[in-house]
This record gives structure tokens, C-alpha cells and sequence, in this order.
């Protein structure tokens, strides 16, 4: 549940810090759809989805931004703002950028790999058709 509430939150820190755009409500979109989806699935994919949890740290910088937005403080404190922006770029490169790599290259990449979907059909309950062409 708290990724969902999360995800509301930045919908609306993100709309009134940069404006309505298709991409932002896609990207929102699609976690409201693969956060339960995740959660369902469970197994890798649930711990996978959760991961992806780590990323969204670049978002306290935007939350600052949306706060100095709010407050009309964006003006009168160039520094402040400089800075936050800087961090914000640092965080998102390291934390979106960098560890989805890593994730990608060195977890999910070996885990589709070896991957046995017969077990998975056995555990999810799903039997196989089996067509016998005599």
C-alpha cells in the first residue's frame, strides 16, 4: 500500500512542479497497474518490483522543489535551488540510471536466463496442454 500512496504523491508533486504531461501519467500509470500486479505474482517479480522502490530516492529532491514552488521561495534563494537541482540529477543518474543497470545486467538478466517456467506453471497451479497426435 505504500507504494500506491507513494505513487499518488509524486502524481501531484510532479504535475504541479513541472506541469501536466503525457509521460509523467504514464509512468504513473503503469506502476498503479504493476505494483498489485507484482505484489500478486509475488516471488521474484514481487522482490524485483519492490526493488524498483530504491530508485524513486531522486524524488525527495523534487519534493523539495515542490515545496520551494509552493512557498514562492524558488526566486529568492537561487543557491538553495542550484543545489537542490544538483542533487536531484546526482541522485536520479545514481539511483535510476546506474542501479536499474546494475539490476538489469547482474539480476534480472541471469534470473530470465535461468529461469524454469515448468515450475513456475506447477506453482501457479497451471497445468500444461498436452496434444498427442497419434
Amino acid at each position: 500500500m505504500f507504494s500506491l500512496a507513494y505513487l499518488v504523491q509524486d502524481l501531484i508533486n510532479s504535475t504541479i512542479v513541472f506541469g501536466h504531461n503525457n509521460e509523467t501519467l504514464a509512468h504513473h500509470t503503469i506502476g498503479f497497474i504493476s505494483i498489485p500486479a507484482a505484489l500478486w505474482i509475488g516471488q521474484m517479480v514481487g522482490v524485483l518490483n519492490e526493488a524498483f522502490l530504491v530508485t524513486e530516492i531522486s524524488t525527495i529532491f523534487l519534493d523539495i522543489m515542490f515545496i520551494m514552488k509552493i512557498l514562492k521561495l524558488e526566486e529568492g534563494h537561487p543557491k538553495i535551488r542550484a543545489c537542490n537541482s544538483l542533487l536531484l540529477m546526482l541522485s536520479f543518474i545514481l539511483s535510476r540510471i546506474v542501479y536499474i543497470g546494475c539490476l538489469v545486467i547482474f539480476c534480472m538478466i541471469p534470473t530470465s536466463i535461468n529461469f524454469d517456467f515448468d515450475e513456475e506453471y506447477e506453482l501457479l497451479g497451471l497445468a500444461k496442454i498436452i496434444v498427442m497426435i497419434s
